[in-house]
């Protein structure tokens, strides 16, 4: 009798813990606000940690990617071009909800950006060239980057 009560409260203790582990999904959405947060904070680390944490969870999580991008840019231009990139190429993949259609030129505009300051910032000839085309290429057409592609068109022309 002892062994079935035994048993009994062993089964429960089980059946509360896996009725209590949050799902992945909801982990990832968990990191992703408290990744939120620490952004908001300025512990960009950490935020970085969070929401790759998220992607891990849930690599449908859009919004992770595009808050990754964000927060890289604080630190280097061209880890948070490679999540831009991935950012775009992750929406192509899983689509986005009407309301974020905007994200997408945003996050266009921001790789724009990154690629543009990588060009400029470039010690070697070759990657400045590789970057200022890529960023010419992408804004072109863009409102308000007039003066920053004849930038780079000059740049390429001197490397040239």
């Amino acid at each position: 009798m002892l062994y079935g009560l035994t048993m009994a409260v062993l089964i429960t203790a089980i059946i509360m813990i896996l009725i209590k582990r949050p799902s992945e999904e909801q982990r990832a959405l968990e990191d992703y606000y408290h990744g939120n947060k620490l952004y908001e904070l300025g512990h960009y680390d950490e935020a970085i940690a969070k929401y790759k944490l998220a992607i891990i969870y849930d690599p449908h999580l859009v919004k992770a990617y595009y808050n990754l991008a964000l927060v890289l840019e604080e630190r280097s231009y061209s880890e948070a071009a490679e999540a831009w990139e991935k950012y775009l190429e992750v929406v192509k993949k899983e689509g986005v909800e009407k309301e974020a259609w905007d994200d997408i030129g945003v996050a266009r505009e921001h790789l724009a950006y990154c690629y543009y300051n990588l060009g400029m910032e470039a010690e070697s000839d070759r990657e400045a060239r590789e970057y200022l085309k890529r960023y010419i290429d992408m804004a072109e057409g863009m409102p308000g980057h007039e003066g920053f592609i004849a930038d780079a068109r000059e740049r390429l022309s001197e490397l040239e």
